[in-house]
């Protein structure tokens, strides 16, 4: 995402007068949810920075997508686990060589050399580095740094962008445009932190019996492991992907600690962490206290409920998707939870004080997200289980608080332990809170499943949705607690699936023997 290219006043003047007339037609705008919880800065900004630009290109067969997923997804399915290859689905959803022409065109035509233009392998990108200036004239618009009212995060976004309305149709999206996403080191430097801008590290003590005894106030890899009935990795053939969505990032030392205390009794080496990013090892971020909170808990607890397993670190951390927030008493829906084809993990704890044998309940330290989709339809997979859930245990929350007309998706889809998890920071053991503790923990259990199947000769779990409803009684039902917010108390856990922790926490060994059931 790195470009040095700056470009004089002269050269932008020349390439703005060298674009050709053309009839243009507002492609995006951004929307009400999401002008109400950003504010727009009256700052300047350098028209010489660079943007990476990324056009989404409209695909083909989009239509036919969601049958061929369930068709390798459903475990009522003859084609159950007959995953396509990449080669496959390149070939059946690029953008047509039509669309791919239509908008290189344009950007050529517009003073963009062709040099500067990458079309992606699978033909759904076109990605280019471009000046704000540059940005600004091709896409008709001003870009703007958006501040949210919550978080304090900073946004380059822009009210409306324009493309030629002879081209509108091969265009799905452009970013960075209406979307906020968040501006980080490559766009903006950014300022030194103050010492009291840092969050100061919780350190624990050291000397504490890292065993079971001591779940109910700190969650170590062991107590997950009771938890959710979760053994030690023993195949290596399968892998774990991490993506950082921001700009954290794992210290290496850090996580040698943590799997000489906690897993291995010794320092292992990262040569199983293949990294995709080439800042990852910078050492202004690997000892950066404000960088490695979320890359250390994601690659620590993965890799260490995985391990032997190879993990791959995905760091990306540009430009990337913010939430948005509701307003009014509305709830907040949240992004992908809420999409059918995520499988949404929410959070749970252990009673405080308690032990691995207590039921767990809905986390208290923060409130889990959850909730019904205001943009997609209720699946399939989902039918039953929320018909179970509507007519036991409606909410009395109006149509003005969340989406009730019964018909739309609902999430999370399982949850898992997110509080008091423990991890290294900065050399020291602490603890860390969240659903981004609870993901982790889950895609580790599905992982060690796919390493059983591996080793059986079948393929990776894949979509795991069609399967877990299928299968309720692989989960542990949670049915204590509740997700308050906007003044309310939220959605309830109840019997079954609730809008709280889903379907409940994994049992590893049932689940395990209902996936090495199918082909």
């Amino acid at each position: 995402m790195k470009s040095n290219i700056l470009l004089l006043a002269s050269a932008l003047a020349a390439s703005v007068i060298a674009a050709p007339a053309s009839t243009y037609t507002v492609h995006e705008r951004r929307s009400a949810q999401s002008a109400s919880k950003w504010v727009k800065r009256d700052e300047p900004l350098d028209s010489r920075a660079i943007v990476p630009v990324k056009i989404a290109l409209t695909q083909c067969n989009l239509g036919n997508g969601h049958g061929w997923l369930m068709d390798v997804s459903d475990p009522s399915s003859e084609n159950y686990g007959q995953h396509w290859t990449t080669e496959k689905i390149t070939e059946t959803f690029a953008a047509e060589e039509t669309t791919v022409t239509s908008v290189t065109t344009w950007l050529t035509s517009s003073g963009i050399s062709e040099d500067r233009i990458t079309v992606s392998n699978s033909k759904s990108w076109i990605r280019m580095d471009l000046t704000i200036a540059e940005a600004e004239s091709l896409l008709k618009t001003e870009y703007k740094m958006y501040e949210h009212t919550e978080s304090a995060k900073r946004s380059l976004a822009v009210d409306e962008y324009s493309v030629p309305a002879s081209i509108s149709k091969h265009i799905n999206f452009i970013t960075p445009t209406v979307q906020h996403l968040t501006a980080t080191r490559h766009f903006q430097p950014a300022k030194p932190a103050r010492k009291s801008e840092v969050a100061e590290v919780q350190k624990l003590d050291s000397s504490v019996a890292w065993d079971l005894s001591n779940c109910g106030h700190n969650i170590t890899r062991a107590c997950i492991q009771a938890l959710y009935n979760m053994p030690n990795g023993t195949h290596s053939k399968s892998s774990l992907a991490v993506v950082e969505l921001n700009d954290q990032v794992f210290n290496p030392t850090d996580l040698s600690d943590y799997m000489n205390t906690f897993v291995t009794g010794k320092k292992v080496p990262d040569t199983s962490i293949y990294v995709m990013s080439d800042t990852i090892f910078n050492k202004t971020l690997e000892t950066s206290e404000s960088k490695t909170g979320e890359g250390n808990l994601d690659v620590m607890l993965t890799y260490g409920l995985v391990y032997p397993q190879p993990i791959i670190y995905y760091q990306i951390g540009d430009f990337n998707l913010c939430g948005v927030g509701g307003k009014n008493g509305t709830f907040q829906i949240s992004a992908p939870a809420a999409c059918p084809y995520v499988t949404a993990v929410g959070s749970t704890e252990i009673p405080s004080g308690g032990s691995v044998k207590d039921a767990e309940h809905a986390t208290n330290a923060f409130a889990s997200g959850g909730g019904f989709s205001n943009q997609w339809a209720l699946p399939k997979y989902q039918e039953k289980a929320m018909e179970y859930y509507y007519k036991n245990y409606a909410p009395e929350y109006t149509s003005k608080q969340y989406n009730n007309t019964q018909k739309v998706r609902g999430y999370p889809d399982i949850a898992a332990n997110g509080n008091n998890i423990v991890i290294y920071e900065q050399g020291s053991l602490t603890r860390k809170d969240g659903t981004s503790a609870s993901a982790p923990i889950v895609a580790s259990l599905f992982s060690l499943i796919n390493g059983e199947r591996f080793a059986a000769g079948k393929g990776p779990v894949g979509f795991v949705n069609p399967v877990l409803y299928a299968d309720p009684g692989a989960m542990n039902d949670i049915v204590t607690g509740s997700n308050p917010g906007v003044g309310t108390e939220g959605f309830e856990c109840v019997e079954g699936w609730d809008p709280v922790t889903g379907l409940g926490t994994p049992d590893y060994g049932k689940l395990l023997k209902a996936f090495m059931a199918l082909k």
